[in-house]
Parts: C-alpha cells; sequence; structure tokens
C-alpha cells in the first residue's frame, strides 16, 4: 500500500509541477499582450499625429484617442 501512495503522491507533484509551469507561460503571455497593446496605442498615435501635420492641422485631442 505504501508504494501505491508514493506513485500518487509523486503524480500529484508532477501535475502541480505542470500547472505551475503553465501559470507561469501565461503570465508571460498576458504581460506580452498588454506590451503589444501599448505599442499599438503608440503606432495609432503617431500615424494620427502624422496624418494630421500632412493635414497642416494641429492635432486634437479627438485624434489621440483611440477605441479598443
Amino acid at each position: 500500500m505504501g508504494n501505491k501512495d508514493f506513485n500518487i503522491e509523486k503524480k500529484i507533484k508532477v501535475k502541480i509541477g505542470k500547472a505551475q509551469i503553465t501559470e507561469k507561460r501565461i503570465n508571460e503571455l498576458n504581460k506580452l499582450i498588454v506590451d503589444l497593446e501599448f505599442d499599438n496605442r503608440q503606432l495609432r498615435m503617431e500615424v494620427n499625429f502624422l496624418y494630421c501635420k500632412l493635414q497642416q492641422k494641429p492635432p486634437t485631442k479627438e485624434d489621440y484617442e483611440t477605441n479598443f
């Protein structure tokens, strides 16, 4: 019976380890998504600024607002 308990305990530890690795990876991917969203906003602001400059009008507050 002791060997069976050891095997169950070992399987539980392996599953916990895999879950921790998965959680770490999810956190890394979430951080990447946030960084990409920030970069996207920055690029939109730059494009809007350049577009306004080409039209020779000063940018307005609405030019910098982005909808997500």
